[in-house]
C-alpha cells in the first residue's frame, strides 16, 4: 500500500499466530488483505499486474472471499 491510500472493502486484523511455514509476515504485524489476492512472485505480480495472477486460484474457481482472477 502506499502512503494515503483509501482502503473500501478490504479488511484487516492482527496476525495471532503463524505456522513454521508462514515466513512474511510474524505474530502482532497489522495486514490488510486486498480484494485481490495474488501470489506475489508470478510475472505478472512482478510486472504489478497482481489482478491477472494466474496462481491465486490454482482450481480455476470463480469468486471466492480470497482471490478472484
Amino acid at each position: 500500500m502506499e502512503s494515503g491510500q483509501t482502503l473500501g472493502q478490504e479488511f484487516m486484523g492482527v496476525v495471532e499466530e503463524a505456522g513454521t511455514e508462514v515466513h512474511e509476515v510474524k505474530v502482532s504485524d497489522r495486514v490488510v488483505i486486498p480484494f485481490n489476492i495474488d501470489c506475489g512472485h508470478c510475472y505478472y505480480c512482478r510486472h504489478e499486474l497482481w489482478s491477472q495472477c494466474d496462481r491465486s486460484n490454482p482450481k480455476g474457481e470463480l469468486g471466492a472471499a480470497f482471490g478472484y482472477t
